[in-house]
């Protein structure tokens, strides 16, 4: 199962390297891939998981999910 999220305001390495932290401690999130050009962040899920979850985890951070696909 994948995931993928426009994600506003990533601008550099540290805003990736930021998102990747903060998901990578959800159990369910297996993968994280963050393009910085397409301003996309991929995940792969090991379970099924709530979107709400992964949107205010990255808002949390100061950033703005444009879509959930």
């Amino acid at each position: 199962m994948k995931r993928e999220l426009l994600v506003d305001g990533m601008h550099c390495e540290n805003c990736a390297n930021r998102i990747k932290k903060v998901l990578g401690a959800i159990e369910e999130i297996k993968d994280i891939d963050v393009n910085l050009d397409t301003k996309k962040v991929i995940i792969t899920l090991n379970k099924e998981i709530d979107d709400t979850i992964i949107k205010n985890k990255i808002e949390d951070l100061g950033f703005e999910i444009k879509e959930i696909n």
